[in-house]
């Protein structure tokens, strides 16, 4: 469940509003760039404790290795992916492509540059922390134009658990965004692919290899969708991957 953080921290004029994510100066309210903020909070609530650089990295930046498990990467992306697929079921906002958002994955690019950049309004990002079934998952909505934020969340959760997790985030991004939904929206952003956590990782790490372009590790895109225990469709793996060039598809299909 949400963990939300509620502490008010003063020094000298500036105050930090942990709950509102907000550093003001004399009662006026201080831009900082999403990391910033998290750096500076990080430092308030660790006061008067030595902290190393890796430390702070770690606390900070998970995305950069997001557990103690670098391959746990097809885990982050996997669910952006899923939180962007679901959101882009909405007739009321217009949801940007995986491409163009994922163009600024692992890059501390301002977020007022990332709007101008989309021609969006506000952008949702994120982390995941990964260790054996354990997940913490970080959500934040925030607005283009100033970067202030509008919404943020703290969910930790076991990996079974992980489908009612990802409907939460779904329906709370949903509500900061004062968005109303109708009875068949609900149920399209709210449909999975499969109610097993162990088939969703192996369907999670073949999504993964398959924006690669390299061959052996697009035919591992392959390997997992038709070794996960859902039983998955054998024999029709070219259907699965329209994308890729004929030549390429041909070349995993016949194992060459």
């Amino acid at each position: 469940m949400p963990h939300p953080l509620t502490q008010f921290y003063e020094f000298g004029p500036f105050c930090v509003d942990a709950s509102q994510r907000l550093l003001a100066r004399d009662g006026i309210p201080v831009p900082l760039t999403p990391k910033v903020f998290d750096t500076l909070l990080h430092l308030l609530q660790r006061s008067g404790t030595a902290l190393s650089k890796d430390e702070l990295m770690r606390a900070i930046w998970p995305d950069t290795n997001l557990s103690t498990d670098a391959s746990n990467q097809y885990f982050c992306d996997g669910l952006a992916e899923e939180l962007i697929n679901a959101l882009a079921k909405l007739e009321q906002i217009r949801v940007v492509a995986r491409t163009s958002a994922f163009s600024f994955k692992g890059k501390e690019t301002d977020i007022r540059e990332i709007g101008r950049k989309l021609k969006v309004g506000t952008v949702l990002e994120g982390s995941v922390r990964k260790s054996g079934n354990r997940l913490r998952i970080t959500v934040q909505l925030i607005n283009a134009a100033n970067g202030y934020h509008l919404w943020s969340e703290r969910y930790d959760s076991e990996m079974q658990d992980i489908f009612d997790v990802q409907d939460e985030i779904t329906l709370a991004v949903v509500s900061a965004l004062k968005l109303k939904l109708l009875g068949k929206e609900k149920s399209a952003i709210l449909k999975h692919h499969t109610d097993n956590p162990k088939a969703y990782l192996y369907y999670l790490k073949g999504q993964y290899y398959r924006w690669k372009t390299a061959p052996d590790e697009f035919r591992k895109c392959c390997d997992y969708f038709d070794e996960g225990p859902c039983g998955t469709n054998k024999g029709s793996r070219i259907g699965w991957h329209t994308t890729r060039s004929s030549s390429l598809t041909r070349s995993v299909s016949s194992g060459s």
